[in-house]
């Protein structure tokens, strides 16, 4: 049999360019990711301190402040994975990056506790579930066959937000005050994703008429019905995945690391102070994050495609447990940059293997919506670490009791991480 070229399809008519517009989607979202520093853990936990002193709250009341705006945030994830399947992520990029501009801007004009837990709540929404959600959603829409490797270039925008952000952040609360810092914050955001998010974003390939990962439509057989599918790819429903094992092993494996991330990020400081150490150094141990954030993007994208997914997932709260054991031995600088590390290492591996296995196990077609569920349970538990933390502290001016009880977390996600096998069909 002879092969020729079938009629257009969507996936044929625009002929590819030199550069697969998939690539411009990568720089896009490292952008997003390292913007989307004012609603992360790592940035907040700067402003922790002069927020608690401007504002006259205990430790206890600021943390519950923002587990309880965490939390309420945590609620519409799902909705908005929703939305961004329906919609897509140029039109939900462009109104999300509006609202994450105003909810930064509200933080800076905080009074009293009811107006900072409704702050934490816009900002935590918008800041953490959408800023992350969406660009990480676009990717997997672009990319099938090289979804790793991309994941962990587009995670550098994080890691770089990591690096910078913590002593930026010092520098501007100490050169102009926290309100004023909140507010060129919402310039720099403003001026800079706004624009990008409505000219760059396109909502997947063949919106473009291409394919996932640059890849060319293979010729048709003469007597063929149809092309062959270049990649094929099981297609869950939101209520399908939801009946799933797997989606719930998921869930629980992905506890560990955001709950005891922000307990530590947030309370970094007091922790470092409650050790001996130089409160100044406490920029310094989260800047130490990014690095290893970095080795651990690369480390787990390289993982991802040599073995299965759930073992590398099941690494990454193995690596917190240790960061919580190191936490006892504190009592030098460089005790605390290793301290750093070993988190960053943690959170760079997780990230990868997050954004990375539920695209393999779901498919890409209701991927906004299902993997909400997954978001929605970062945000939920980076919400309720800090709360025990801050009570304990309290209660025994000490941070040893929460270090103790957070053990159980990472033995807890490993397990459920091993038995997270992918779903079948009918099945499991």
């Amino acid at each position: 049999m002879f092969a020729r070229r079938g009629p257009k399809t969507p996936a044929t008519q625009a002929r590819p360019s030199k550069l697969y517009y998939g690539w411009i989607i990568v720089v896009f979202a490292g952008m997003v990711q390292f913007l989307s520093a004012p609603g992360q853990n790592h940035s907040i936990s700067v402003f922790f301190d002069p927020m608690i002193e401007g504002l006259g709250l205990s430790r206890t009341m600021m943390s519950s402040m923002y587990a309880a705006g965490s939390m309420t945030a945590a609620l519409t994830v799902v909705g908005l994975g929703k939305l961004l399947d329906r919609y897509g992520a140029r039109v939900m990029m462009g109104i999300c990056t509006a609202l994450f501009v105003a909810s930064v801007v509200v933080m800076g004009l905080v009074e009293n506790p009811w107006q900072l837990f409704l702050a934490f709540a816009f900002l935590r929404n918008m800041g953490q579930g959408a800023m992350l959600l969406i660009p990480t959603t676009l990717l997997a829409l672009w990319f099938i066959r090289l979804r790793g490797r991309v994941m962990s270039l587009a995670a550098l925008g994080l890691v770089a937000n990591q690096a910078v952000v913590p002593p930026f952040n010092k520098w501007l609360i100490d050169s102009f005050g926290w309100r004023e810092a909140w507010f060129i914050w919402a310039g720099i955001v403003f001026l800079t994703l706004l624009p990008t998010s409505i000219i760059l974003v396109r909502r997947s390939p063949e919106s473009m008429g291409l394919l996932p990962d640059g890849a060319k439509a293979p010729p048709i057989v003469i007597g063929a019905e149809k092309p062959v599918p270049v990649v094929r790819e099981d297609t869950w429903t939101l209520s399908e995945a939801l009946r799933t094992r797997t989606l719930w092993l998921l869930v629980a494996a992905g506890v560990a690391q955001p709950m005891i991330f922000s307990a530590l990020v947030l309370h970094n400081t007091s922790i470092l102070g409650t050790r001996g150490l130089d409160p100044d150094i406490a920029p310094l141990v989260l800047t130490m994050i990014a690095p290893l954030v970095l080795f651990g993007n690369f480390l787990g994208g390289y993982l991802i495609d040599k073995v299965e997914n759930r073992y590398v997932l099941a690494i990454t709260p193995a690596v917190m447990a240790l960061a919580l054991v190191w936490n006892f031995a504190l009592g030098s600088t460089w005790q605390a940059l290793v301290y750093g590390g070993l988190i960053g290492l943690s959170i760079g591996m997780g990230s990868i293997a997050s954004n990375v296995i539920w695209p393999n196990y779901f498919g890409r077609a209701n991927l906004g919506a299902i993997r909400g569920v997954g978001t929605t349970t970062i945000v939920v538990f980076s919400a309720i670490g800090p709360l025990p933390f801050g009570a304990l502290y309290d209660l025994t001016e000490s941070y040893n009791m929460s270090l103790v009880v957070f053990m159980a977390l990472p033995v807890m996600s490993i397990a459920a991480a091993f038995l997270a096998r992918p779903p079948l069909k009918g099945g499991r």
